[in-house]
């Protein structure tokens, strides 16, 4: 089921980018890019960060995992809570 979600979201968001005027070409540019790459992951952790992540605690994780589940955004809906 997550699978197929995060599937669906992930061409929701292509559609949205080809929407926006990219070309496929640009898109999968980006998709390829180590730069790009490197910029989101920087990003997502400044993001944890601020949350209060803590990488010695991996349970900060899951509590911040928990919260995004709780509020239903689009992280937490791609996420499961065990």
């Amino acid at each position: 089921g997550r699978i197929l979600y995060a599937y669906g979201e992930a061409r929701k968001l292509k559609r949205y980018a080809e929407d926006k005027g990219y070309s496929r070409t640009e898109i999968d540019a980006f998709l390829d890019s180590k730069a790009d790459k490197a910029r989101i992951y920087a990003v997502a952790e400044d993001y944890l960060a601020r949350q209060g992540a803590r990488a010695e605690d991996p349970e900060s994780f899951c509590r911040i995992g928990r919260q995004e589940i709780a509020r239903n955004t689009v992280i937490g809906s791609l996420l499961v809570a065990r």
